[in-house]
């Protein structure tokens, strides 16, 4: 992206990139950086056979197609009308991100699988059992 956004510079398609560019290019990088270390972590959990394995597998994996669809539609509107084009990659990605946040209901899955952490409580010997919800 950040090539692409030069070589529109470098061509005199764009005088400068605006502060708005910048922020929105340095962001997305925190975004998918902080991405890339829960999947760090979640490979560490799941080699080392920990119980939280799987949440965080499915949480990270729910977050980083959450932050890469985001960021995709972000920096394409930087690319202005060609980021919109059916033969630009960054139009092609987005196409294959917004399909992969529903495709088969994964999406909502993941984060049903995270949640529910939330509604299940450990007993001394670790076995899990639902905690009631009212």
């Amino acid at each position: 992206m950040s090539a692409r956004l030069s070589e529109r510079i470098a061509t005199g398609d764009l005088r400068r990139l605006r502060d708005s560019a910048l922020i929105t290019l340095g962001c997305t990088h925190v975004q998918l950086a902080t991405a890339l270390l829960g999947a760090v972590m979640a490979g560490q959990l799941a080699e080392g056979v920990h119980a939280d394995a799987e949440l965080w597998g499915a949480a990270t994996k729910a977050h980083g197609i959450d932050t890469a669809n985001f960021a995709t539609a972000e920096l394409a509107l930087l690319l202005g009308a060609s980021g919109f084009r059916a033969d630009c990659q960054t139009a092609k990605t987005r196409r294959d991100l917004s399909g992969l946040l529903y495709a088969d209901g994964i999406h909502d899955s993941l984060y049903r699988t995270a949640g529910k952490q939330h509604s299940t409580t450990k007993d001394g010997t670790n076995a899990v059992r639902r905690r009631e919800i009212n």
